[in-house]
């Protein structure tokens, strides 16, 4: 059975995750206020999402941020900056579930 992080994407884009970082680079990541280290990064991926012409709802779109490359991408700033937040939510999520608590879901409404 596959699970799904908040952001649709399945926890194997967690192991993408660790073979891009290394772990110790993973571990840890200093958030003390969740809710608003939350609130802050959802802006930035509703903004960079919304220049790439992402749905933050299409969930085969996000995984397609994660997953595929593009050889254009080099000169794709803001794809890459989407692709890098997407990969820190990820982090943040792990890391609150590993808190025990339960991250919100990303919308394009989250505020």
């Amino acid at each position: 059975m596959t699970t799904r992080t908040h952001i649709g994407i399945d926890r194997s884009a967690r192991r993408d995750v660790r073979a891009v970082w290394p772990p110790d680079a993973i571990a840890m990541s200093g958030f003390e206020n969740y809710s608003h280290e939350m609130n802050e990064l959802d802006h930035e991926i509703i903004h960079y999402a919304a220049i790439c012409g992402v749905d933050l709802a299409d969930q085969p779109a996000i995984h397609a941020c994660l997953e595929e490359p593009r050889a254009t991408w080099a000169e794709d700033k803001a794809r890459q900056t989407l692709r890098g937040l997407l990969i820190l939510r990820i982090k943040l999520e792990t890391e609150m579930i590993e808190q025990g608590l339960s991250p919100r879901k990303l919308t394009s409404q989250s505020t």
